[in-house]
């Protein structure tokens, strides 16, 4: 077929990536802009050959057809972004410690992690949240709800159990504070912690509007973006959005 040569040699041809493309994005949300088409493709072949398809136009084919939740899982989990490690856009955490917890509420606080992933990202909220407001009344008033479109990644965060590249750039305090080691460099979330944290599978297309915040790790949801966080104020029924982070992303709720 005549199509685009990646440095990984697949060929594709550019129906066979828009019919992807535009799939993922009724199904789940996400746009792949071009300059990520070979990265996405390479991705969607690996899928194709497990699922021993015998070309990505089948396997645009059978997303189309939607008879296959394997396949539809796989490939969503295979497209999403879900390399993420502890403390990660330190920054940004250290705007949220200073600028945003202080204007929350004392009782019933809700955070929503949007585009979760394994989890850490949720987790390191609530041990920033614990160790400035205390722990005891984290364990009363704080809760997380993690969501990811992934049933791997949520499984992951679920079990509270991370590898060494998801805590290298944990501040030395918190990895103390939070984590308590269980061999082969492995660290297990503390048990006060994962009690704090929910995790769901979720699509983020429908968001949730009784949260407090809203945070996301997701690079290709919407718009190209890094954590970016949300207030969220009412009035009248209505949910407005506005931003207090940095790079852009797109969120329209009506």
């Amino acid at each position: 077929m005549g199509g685009v040569q990646t440095p990984a040699t697949l060929d594709f041809n550019e129906a066979e990536y828009q019919r992807i493309n535009t799939w993922l994005r009724n199904r789940s949300g996400m746009i792949f802009l071009d300059n990520k088409k070979e990265s996405l493709m390479l991705r969607m072949n690996k899928v194709r050959e497990t699922y021993l398809l015998p070309d990505l136009n089948a396997l645009a084919t059978a997303l189309e057809k939607g008879q296959n939740a394997d396949l539809e899982t796989a490939v969503i989990h295979a497209a999403s972004t879900n390399h993420t490690y502890f403390f990660r856009e330190l920054s940004v955490l250290n705007y949220f410690q200073a600028s945003i917890l202080p204007e929350l509420p004392i009782t019933n606080v809700r955070i929503w992690s949007a585009a979760a992933s394994t989890g850490d990202e949720a987790y390191s909220i609530a041990m920033i949240a614990a160790q400035t407001r205390g722990l005891d009344w984290a364990k009363k008033q704080l809760a997380i709800l993690g969501t990811d479109i992934s049933e791997l990644v949520i499984a992951h965060a679920e079990k509270g159990i991370y590898g060494g590249l998801h805590v290298d750039k944990t501040p030395p305090e918190y990895l103390d504070y939070g984590f308590d080691p269980v061999g082969m460099n492995q660290y297990r979330v503390k048990q006060q912690f994962q009690q704090m944290c929910t995790f769901r599978r979720l699509n983020n297309y429908f968001p949730l509007f009784n949260h407090n915040i809203s945070s996301c790790l997701w690079s290709y949801y919407r718009a190209i973006s890094s954590i970016t966080f949300l207030r969220t104020w009412r009035c009248s029924g209505i949910v407005i959005l506005f931003w207090i982070g940095f790079n852009y992303f797109f969120f329209l709720f009506i």
